[in-house]
């Protein structure tokens, strides 16, 4: 085999390895994520912040796994209708829709869309502050129920997060 045979397979296999370790890392936690702890039903979660524009339209996009007691925490700057979809989510998701006090004012289980499917949309059936998604089964797990409180511990406050 040439030098310069060689040198392609090399150069290949390089830019492959760089790839597969970029895809890797998008599909991961970020590194710069900030956490918040809430507690629901006697539980601790942790969970990550998405308090910005970016980061809410990202959501758990392309996360292929969800720890138990693990998700992420949607903060917005005032209570108002939440729409949430499950754009280009690989995994199934529960998601519960607060008040500024931390009550569940309404949650759905969210599916997975289907390939060639329209996306569907999850409102919230009052006004919300926060929205936890939270990893499938965790809303049947716990017996949680419209009206019940989630304590909320190191989340930033709300005139902080982006509006949309």
């Amino acid at each position: 085999m040439s030098s310069a045979t060689l040198n392609t397979f090399f150069i290949i296999g390089a830019v492959g390895a760089l790839a597969l370790a970029l895809h890797l890392y998008l599909l991961s936690e970020p590194p710069s994520a900030q956490f918040a702890h809430v507690e629901i039903a006697g539980e601790t979660f942790r969970l990550e912040i998405a308090a910005t524009r970016e980061k809410r339209f990202r959501g758990l996009s392309g996360r292929e796994s969800l720890p138990v007691n693990a998700g992420m925490l949607f903060v917005y700057p005032q209570p108002q209708a939440l729409n949430f979809c499950m754009r280009q989510c690989l995994i199934d998701i529960d998601l519960l829709y607060l008040d500024p006090d931390g009550a569940i004012v309404s949650m759905a289980e969210m599916k997975r869309d289907l390939v060639g499917e329209l996306p569907k949309t999850y409102s919230s059936t009052a006004p919300a502050m926060y929205a936890l998604e939270l990893r499938a089964g965790t809303i049947q797990r716990l017996n949680l129920k419209q009206g019940m409180s989630v304590l909320l511990r190191n989340v930033p406050p709300p005139h902080t997060a982006e509006y949309d």
